[in-house]
């Protein structure tokens, strides 16, 4: 149906704009986003150490595309999140793999992972110039050698061919 395309393009947009992990989109809120600071909050699961991280990416930093797509996402309104169902579920992580699946194979994508998403939000931030650090900061690494592969393909592309890239936010800092 309409709603449930409607929400899985926002699902795909939000990795996308975010680099947000499969967990951190299952655990996404309408408290996570805070329109005064100008930011949203990440939660996540490090299933490695056993622990609940999070991290909090920048609305304005990462651009309008994210802006808008949050004013247009409407959360559940009982529990609140994002992505739930029609009666208030949250979805879990295998239902998002069998929707990006099927939206892959229909777009003719038969080779990318549900991850490749936070590899294009990596890359397109690092196509906008933003520091090593930020980039680090932002995906939520602890290890530097991480992003340091990002760095070294990114420098290939103009920054104009980004996702995040507009004149009124990355203009000068790209010239």
């Amino acid at each position: 149906t309409a709603y449930e395309f409607g929400r899985y393009r926002d699902l795909i947009e939000f990795a996308a704009f975010t680099g947000a992990r499969r967990n951190e989109i299952l655990l996404f809120h309408k408290h996570h986003i805070d329109w005064t600071r100008g930011e949203i909050r990440l939660a996540t699961l490090k299933k490695r150490r056993r622990a609940k991280a999070e991290r909090f990416l920048s609305i304005k930093d990462i651009g309008p595309r994210l802006e808008n797509l949050l004013k247009r996402m409407n959360p559940h309104p009982e529990p609140g999140y994002f992505f739930a169902t029609r009666d208030g579920k949250p979805w879990n992580e295998h239902y998002v793999n069998k929707v990006f699946i099927i939206l892959r194979k229909k777009a003719g994508l038969q080779q990318y992972r549900f991850h490749d998403l936070r590899h294009t939000f990596a890359m397109h931030r690092v196509m906008t110039r933003i520091t090593f650090r930020q980039l680090q900061i932002e995906l939520g690494h602890s290890s530097p050698q991480s992003v340091q592969a990002y760095l070294d393909q990114a420098t290939r592309f103009d920054p104009k061919e980004s996702i995040f890239y507009s004149e009124a936010a990355f203009g000068a800092r790209c010239a």
